[in-house]
């Protein structure tokens, strides 16, 4: 971050300097005690289980030399360094980022979807960082209080933000869109994640595409041609709408995809020249998201040499289709979360993977999907059960709605478990594990199915 200072930071956040003395330069934001360093303005924000005024001395202790808070600070509590009071300390950090980005030149990238936003980051700041000095989102710190110190982690020097913008309520994706003022905005694709939140596909494909609306004029929405939702939302831009996904329409489309034990190669395609790129994913939905990589690098003004290399950098996420060697076979590892796109997507990739073996599912039940809850779990139940799997278990709450659907697709019940348990689960798994086998385990994250993972790969 570019040093600020304490006055500065309070003009942006509309609020009142207290104490201190003499003017207080600032050198980075900070909103965790435990991780502050000297030089840090500390935000004290209030949580469900935390309240950040009681972290404030502790901070001002480890080098913090100033702190923003929404209330008056404890009589017990004497502080040597300068308080900045607000309003809302959250909205203070939004608003501190919001000027904070207006007051640097580089251009922003901005990426949502219902799937893939983590991995499509990757990729798109694994491509510019080629040629170009790239800021991205840390992990998937993609939320209100995320996305402000994503923004706050660039420079002067810094060419590219590429950032994360996730949601599960309405006006959420507005309210982070606003924040970064994108250059480009992505929409991975748009489906059924916390419908039960939203209601509907429909009102998600409004709150995801909210993004399109704070494009700048000058700048583009890349959007997947074959996605429904982008395509009747795309009006929404304020800039240019560019596809990616179809040879007739688009900037760049795939043309083939091999599969690999290592990953996928795939022939990427635009009119007037073409590449080949080796992914290290093995989902053919990834390398679909890889052509937003190289729409985003085309518009950068990189050659298909330069896309490549950078694509074949990309270093993607654990527990996103991380594929783990195992005793006689291989554990493709998507733990991290689930929804019904998904999760037949992975299952999907579990099928096609290039290995002669059994092909177990351990399918877990997906979360924030309210009323809709039982339907999509039967669904899924039917789709797993219409694919050539050896063993399929359900794991979680919805599992009887899971093997409702997989009974009515015709699948040997003998061959399938539902259970809420996780050592019921693994025991069933250590019958396989001395035969060839490639596990698939997938699910939403407060199973904690990566503990399985670790077990398996402790083995």
């Amino acid at each position: 971050m570019e040093q600020l200072s304490v006055e500065q930071i309070a003009e942006w956040t509309q609020g009142r300097v207290i104490g201190g003395k003499g003017s207080v330069m600032v050198g980075s934001i900070s909103t965790d005690s435990r991780t502050v360093k000297e030089g840090d303005c500390f935000v004290a924000l209030k949580g469900e289980k935390y309240d950040g005024l009681d972290y404030v001395a502790s901070a001002a202790q480890k080098g913090a030399v100033a702190a923003i808070v929404d209330r008056e600070l404890p009589l017990s509590m004497t502080l040597s360094i300068p308080v900045i009071r607000v309003k809302n300390t959250l909205e203070a950090l939004q608003q501190l980022a919001f000027f904070y980005r207006k007051k640097l030149h580089a251009k922003i990238i901005a990426i949502t979807g219902s799937n893939g936003k983590t991995s499509t980051k990757e990729m798109i700041s694994s491509v510019l960082r080629v040629k170009y000095k790239t800021v991205s989102t840390s992990g998937n710190l993609n939320n209100q209080i995320g996305l402000p110190l994503s923004v706050l982690q660039m420079d002067h020097t810094t060419e590219y933000g590429v950032f994360e913008l996730g949601t599960n309520h309405c006006g959420e994706i507005a309210s982070l869109s606003r924040i970064v003022s994108p250059d480009i905005a992505i929409i991975t694709n748009i489906g059924s994640a916390h419908v039960g939140n939203f209601g509907s596909v429909e009102a998600i494909g409004w709150e995801k595409t909210d993004l399109l609306t704070f494009v700048s004029p000058k700048g583009f929405s890349i959007l997947m041609e074959d996605d429904e939702w982008s395509k009747r939302l795309s009006v929404r831009s304020a800039g240019q709408v560019v596809w990616v996904g179809n040879q007739e329409n688009s900037l760049c489309w795939l043309d083939q995809i091999w599969l690999t034990l290592k990953g996928i190669r795939c022939g990427i395609s635009r009119h007037g020249e073409s590449f080949e790129v080796s992914l290290a994913t093995i989902s053919r939905e990834m390398a679909k998201n890889a052509l937003f990589a190289a729409a985003v690098g085309f518009l950068a003004s990189l050659s298909s040499e330069e896309i490549a290399l950078g694509l074949e950098k990309t270093v993607f996420p654990l527990g996103r289709l991380t594929v783990h060697p195992i005793r006689m076979g291989y554990l493709i590892d998507d733990s991290y979360n689930a929804n019904l796109q998904s999760t037949m997507s992975a299952l999907r990739a579990l099928c096609e993977f290039p290995f002669e073996s059994e092909k177990i599912a351990l399918l877990g039940s997906m979360g924030e999907l309210g009323e809709h809850a039982n339907a999509l779990h039967y669904k899924l139940g039917v789709f797993a059960g219409s694919l050539p799997l050896s063993f399929i278990i359900f794991i979680g709450p919805h599992w009887k709605e899971m093997l409702e659907g997989v009974k009515d697709a015709g699948f040997p019940l003998n061959a399938v478990l539902g259970t809420e348990d996780q050592e019921a689960a693994y025991y069933q798994l250590q019958k396989h594990l001395n035969r060839k086998l490639t596990l698939l385990i997938k699910g939403s994250r407060f199973l904690k199915l990566d503990r399985i993972v670790e077990k398996l790969l402790s083995v």
